[in-house]
């Protein structure tokens, strides 16, 4: 039973060390920052995002021209 409820891979990965970057302690350096990501709950993220409502229409694209689509943008292909 157990066995089969086991799901995913991999949820951390770290290094065994770390060393603290504060501007509040000796030896700071400002050239080097640390960016910590938390990645949990993706699918929970997804499931609340407006989907699009309108605007479709066929457009004929190269594949080159969708490979090179800017994934941060508003219309996406719409234009």
């Amino acid at each position: 039973m157990v066995e089969k409820g086991l799901r995913g891979g991999i949820s951390m990965v770290s290094k065994r060390y770390a060393k603290a970057n504060n501007p509040l302690l000796e030896g700071y350096d400002s050239s080097e920052n640390t960016l910590y990501l938390d990645a949990n709950n993706l699918y929970g993220w997804t499931m609340v995002q407006h989907l699009p409502t309108g605007g479709f229409k066929w457009k004929d694209a190269s594949v080159e021209e969708l490979l090179s689509h800017k994934l941060d943008d508003e219309k996406g292909l719409r234009g």
